[in-house]
């Protein structure tokens, strides 16, 4: 029984280090989905001449989740002119399930308050900013991952036997 018990403490220490390895991994998947849910919107936008909510309907039926749910409840609950500002406050309510750090968050919700009304020119510097940003924030999260995540499943093992060692 004591046996058993020693390895459940090594099995449990190691799951949550691989869990807090997951959650790096996480903000390069929601990176990644945001990249590609705004590179619908700009072809929707700029290259089809699609409406804002026609754009945004678009666009909520093409990306992954998360940002599925953040389009097809700004799609669902504001009125057409208020989209962008809406979605803007929904992308800092869900800030934690987007597993989005605070300056990646802000970046965003400045993006999506800034798409009203503007030309197309405009709108394409826009969108040019926000995929510079968003990569940039995607190689941070990249180097960020790499660097801790070895170190998150090995210390995870490494406390368990540490402490079932302790234990026996």
């Amino acid at each position: 029984m004591r046996t058993f018990a020693l390895c459940l403490v090594v099995v449990i220490s190691t799951l949550l280090g691989l869990r807090m390895a997951k959650r790096l991994r996480g903000r390069e998947q929601s990176i990644l989905c945001f990249l590609s849910a705004c590179s619908h919107l700009k072809d929707a936008m700029l290259y089809w001449g699609m409406e804002l909510p026609a754009a945004w309907e678009k666009t909520a039926r093409a990306a992954q989740e998360p940002w599925k749910g953040v389009f097809l409840q700004a799609l669902e609950q504001a009125q057409a002119h208020e989209l962008c500002a809406y979605t803007a406050r929904l992308i800092q309510k869900r800030a934690k399930a987007l597993q989005l750090l605070d300056e990646d968050v802000q970046a965003c919700a400045n993006f999506f308050m800034g798409l009203g009304m503007q030309s197309a020119d405009q709108l394409q510097m826009r969108f040019d900013f926000i995929q510079r940003t968003m990569n940039m924030a995607l190689q941070q999260a990249g180097e960020n991952r790499r660097g801790r995540d070895k170190l998150y499943r090995s210390a995870g093992l490494i406390c368990g036997l540490a402490i079932a060692l302790l234990l026996a």
